[in-house]
């Protein structure tokens, strides 16, 4: 299953989170970057059960 970070992180996220810290959330989640981009520009995650 895929997703992208726009995806994981809505857009209505409060802003006092940073990057680094939605980043370590959907990390936690099982959610890890492929290193692939969609047509938008947005990361594309890839979910690895841990």
């Amino acid at each position: 299953m895929q997703i992208t970070y726009r995806q994981a992180v809505p857009a209505d996220t409060p802003a006092c989170i940073e990057l680094r810290g939605a980043a370590r959330v959907y990390r936690h989640l099982g959610w890890k970057p492929t290193g692939e981009f969609d047509a938008a520009g947005d990361e594309v995650l890839a979910y690895v059960p841990s």
